[in-house]
């Protein structure tokens, strides 16, 4: 039998079709109908599948949005009727419609929702198959759990400019009390949730009765409570800088401490580490920004410039005071210039500098209203949300760390439920206008401003190894960016819920390095959000408040 190559078998396959194409066309012909039913049919079946898609979406954010109303005791009608409008303003289907009325249940703890839509078919049409209907259901279930919130809030002096129709802390303050009045008015939340509002600038205060607590450094036991040139402490003058602070005041009645606190050293200060007198270095110690050194003495940091009455900003003592003996420093080296500004001497019966301006003095750098502690009480929240001024520079990783550690069960405060217990919820809400802030003062002898690190040339305890050895503004922002996001990463990590709310309007936007710093500490960009203007932001923190306390599950 002979063998056919495959140019022989070819030939013959088509010397066939010549002989019998009126046949094979025919064939063809009617084969092609269902071919192409079947080809249309898959097109417009995976049409409808991504529909159906995107109408569970909308129906997902519709439910979420409306399931509050349930709960606030509308009726089913008045549910529908939000359900109508907002499912309209986030679906660009225009077929999409809510199907029947939503179900809520008899303790208001469930409500579900059905949805309908439909594709009109292109290919389908050829067997009379015109439409192709898509639904979809979602229900959500009020979470059993208990709430734990901080309201990190950014007051800070960029807060009082406009966001276009307000100051921006005023709007902040609307925003922040309608938070609070949802989660007290709701009955299925009100009483399983406590709140903390922890104002924030380039520090945080708490209530100054806290002076003695156990967790205060009250005795100088912390390697950096005395640390030069900050001021180099003296057994026979000053044992600690609540001292110092006792004779401050009384040269001037304000002079006193506000609450504020120097940063723990690093690694503490990004983890949720209980201060104890055992570790000395986790003790806080108080903030006491010194005097720095007179005018008079000022040529700068290189000696190359000359006096300038505004190199050091916080100069409010006379170097010389009367309880001082010896010779006093009159060069400007370095090493005159930190021994003036070290001179623990001139604190006691000191002499106020006249040039001294209001807003200086040893509690620079503590403008912000002391945190209040978790409490149920709205009436207490809102009080010390509606007295909240604008005022400092942005320090998000401070702000951070004490919402964390209102949140804690560990001290300072000790509030807080135990990490991983059963149907507790931990969440931190933070919003802030602006980015991390620790200015430089290169003429000076510190380096920068004074804020919780000290200064630039005292703070690298308090820095992660890679953003040691700052010199410049940028560098520092750098520094404490890294401390933010790592400290957001821990408190993730033991299992805090983190929402960011960047309030970046266009007159005063937020950077993108910013922006990119507050979604890497949510963790999740579902829960980053930026508002453009004072409705954006109350809507956001509405948006954040419906979603607390519910559980969304999709049919």
């Amino acid at each position: 039998m002979k063998t056919l190559s495959a140019i022989d078998l070819l030939c013959a396959i088509t010397r066939a079709w010549r002989d019998q194409r009126g046949q094979v066309a025919v064939i063809f012909a009617l084969a092609l109908i269902p071919i192409m039913c079947f080809v249309g049919s898959s097109v417009d079946y995976t049409r409808a599948v991504t529909s159906r898609s995107n109408l569970q979406q909308a129906t997902d954010a519709t439910i979420l949005a409306v399931s509050k109303f349930a709960q606030d005791g509308s009726s089913v009608a008045q549910i529908r009727a939000q359900a109508v409008t907002y499912l309209q303003a986030v679906s660009t289907d225009p077929y999409a419609a809510i199907s029947g009325d939503p179900t809520v249940s008899a303790d208001k703890t469930k409500v579900c929702l059905n949805t309908t839509s439909h594709v009109d078919t292109a290919i389908m049409r050829i067997v009379r198959i015109n439409q192709l209907a898509v639904s979809a259901s979602a229900c959500t279930v009020t979470n059993n759990a208990t709430f734990e919130i901080a309201m990190v809030l950014d007051t800070t002096g960029s807060m009082a400019n406009s966001d276009g129709k307000n100051s921006k802390i005023s709007s902040m303050r609307t925003a922040a009390d309608q938070f609070v009045d949802y989660m007290y008015t709701s009955t299925t939340l009100a009483s399983r949730v406590k709140i903390s509002v922890v104002p924030f600038a380039a520090s945080v205060a708490v209530d100054t009765s806290y002076r003695s607590a156990a967790w205060v450094d009250v005795t100088g036991q912390a390697s950096s409570h005395f640390n030069s040139p900050l001021f180099t402490g003296y057994s026979g003058l000053a044992s600690n800088r609540f001292t110092i602070y006792g004779w401050l005041k009384s040269i001037n009645s304000n002079w006193d401490w506000h609450g504020c606190f120097e940063d723990q050293l690093y690694p503490a200060n990004v983890n949720d580490t209980p201060p104890t007198s055992a570790t000395p270095d986790t003790l806080f110690i108080p903030m006491l920004a010194p005097d720095e050194p007179d005018p008079t003495y000022k040529t700068g940091k290189n000696n190359t410039t000359a006096d300038d009455p505004y190199t050091y900003n916080n100069d409010y003592l006379d170097d010389n005071s009367a309880t001082c003996t010896g010779a006093q420093p009159t060069g400007s080296t370095l090493a005159d210039e930190t021994a003036k500004q070290s001179r623990v001497c001139k604190y006691k019966n000191g002499t106020r500098t006249t040039s001294y301006p209001g807003s200086y003095g040893p509690q620079y750098g503590c403008t912000s209203a002391p945190l209040q502690r978790m409490t149920s009480s709205s009436t207490t929240l809102k009080a010390k949300i509606d007295g909240l001024q604008a005022a400092g520079n942005t320090n998000i990783h401070q702000g951070f760390m004490w919402g964390w550690r209102t949140l804690s069960p560990n001290l300072p405060f000790a509030d807080g439920g135990a990490y991983g217990a059963p149907d507790l919820v931990k969440i931190i809400v933070l919003m802030t206008d602006g980015m991390n802030t620790w200015s430089d003062t290169n003429s000076t002898v510190d380096g920068s401003e004074y804020g919780p690190y000290g200064y630039y040339n005292t703070a690298n305890s308090r820095l992660p190894a890679t953003n040691r050895n700052v010199t410049t503004g940028s560098g520092a922002r750098n520094a404490i960016d890294a401390l933010t996001r790592e400290a957001c990463g821990n408190a993730r990590t033991a299992g805090v819920i983190i929402y960011t709310i960047g309030f970046s309007v266009s007159t005063d936007p937020i950077d993108s390095q910013g922006l990119q710093l507050l979604r890497d500490c949510a963790g999740n960009t579902s829960r980053s959000f930026v508002a453009n203007n004072s409705t954006s932001l109350i809507t956001t923190f509405a948006h954040i408040g419906s979603n607390i306390g519910t559980l969304r599950i999709s049919n």
